[in-house]
């Protein structure tokens, strides 16, 4: 009876066993991938892909792993990554960060042109259970040449560490310690120690040591391709910079300064005055149709108040058939200087030379 027992009880098992095994999901080698949405990056909390695991899709960038959601939906996935699992296309890579907001060390997953691959312990990598943030990355974005696509990343630490901060064409903001990195945080001033970027050819970002745009200053020039400086350092500029404009270039220049191409829609024409002599200082830009009767009552780009009798240098891109005028006085009265249009980016770095410095009190845009 006891024989009958035991071989019952072993066949039970047995079959247990056998369905517990064929009911635990059999994990399938996918096909390579090609496309960048189809990228992703899985995460397990142990070791050869088991308990809880947190799926990441191109683009998602997570800061902080103690606020996100697992799979499952449970709340906080720091410091849990046991093994992974991913897929990536060529031309871009995941990185995992030891400490939230991208920092400290790292580990990176290269494309391996989408073919699958896998990590079944991290403590053989010395980073099982380090990992607090994930960001992706194009490893070698191709040559672009619209400036809509133009960004430049700056860093807070050496080598692309630390808080970052993107700025894309067109956003040139006057003084960083009123804006917020990318993870949120206010302040970005004096911080910058590396810089990513990518611009097409005929356009720059300049970096400038003071804000609104003054003092010393260093350019970053577009070719197309991805280009970067590891240690601002080496070009004396570590933590120096305080304000960012965006330029259009071209291979011409006027008075040593890069000229922009030929301009016929008077609807994009600009004037732009600045304090000082060789474009110092603080700085007024002037969209066609805008006609300001007096310039004590408008605020310069960088948002103070009073323009009145400051003008001692200025530059101006206007189509032919169209000018605008500075005067001398208030209501368009007094002398005037008439700046014509040619459609060229034309300018004047000192107004004593036209004697005409800080005199400007009123200005409109006038056809020919």
């Amino acid at each position: 009876m006891k024989s009958t027992l035991s071989k019952s009880i072993q066949f039970s098992y047995c079959l247990y066993l056998l369905l517990a095994s064929s009911c635990q999901e059999k994990f399938v080698v996918p096909d390579p991938i090609d496309s960048i949405n189809e990228a992703y990056v899985t995460l397990y909390d142990d070791k050869n892909f088991k308990d809880r695991k947190f799926t990441i899709k191109y683009d998602n960038n997570p800061t902080d792993f103690d606020k996100v959601k697992s799979d499952d939906g449970k709340l906080g996935f720091g410091d849990k990554t046991s093994s992974i699992r991913w897929q990536i296309p060529k031309g871009y890579k995941c990185v995992l960060y030891d400490d939230s907001g991208y920092r400290d060390r790292y580990i990176e997953l290269l494309p391996n042109n989408g073919v699958y691959q896998e990590i079944r312990d991290l403590d053989a990598n010395d980073f099982g259970d380090k990992t607090s943030s994930v960001k992706w990355f194009r490893t070698s974005p191709p040559k672009i040449t619209n400036v809509g696509d133009a960004y430049v990343d700056l860093f807070d630490d050496t080598y692309f560490k630390d808080r970052q901060l993107t700025l894309k064409y067109g956003n040139s903001p006057t003084n960083f310690d009123n804006i917020s990195s990318d993870d949120g945080k206010k302040g970005f001033g004096d911080k910058t120690s590396s810089v990513r970027w990518q611009i097409p050819k005929g356009y720059k970002c300049v970096l400038y040591d003071d804000n609104g745009y003054r003092d010393r200053k260093i350019e970053l020039v577009g070719n197309g391709l991805l280009q970067e400086i590891k240690d601002l350092n080496t070009k004396n500029f570590g933590d120096k910079t305080s304000s960012l404009k965006w330029f259009e270039i071209s291979s011409n220049t006027i008075s040593g300064h890069p000229e922009a191409n030929l301009l016929k829609d008077i609807n994009s024409a600009y004037v732009e005055l600045y304090d000082d002599n060789n474009f110092g200082d603080r700085q007024l830009t002037i969209k066609y149709n805008r006609n300001i009767s007096n310039l004590k009552n408008v605020k310069s780009d960088n948002g103070k108040k009073g323009f009145g009798d400051k003008t001692s240098a200025v530059r101006w891109k206007i189509p032919i058939g169209y000018k605008f005028v500075l005067y001398d006085d208030a209501n368009y009265k007094d002398r005037k200087l008439i700046l014509i249009g040619n459609g060229k980016l034309q300018e004047i770095r000192n107004l004593n030379s036209k004697n005409f410095n800080d005199k400007a009190s009123s200005c409109r845009w006038e056809r020919n």
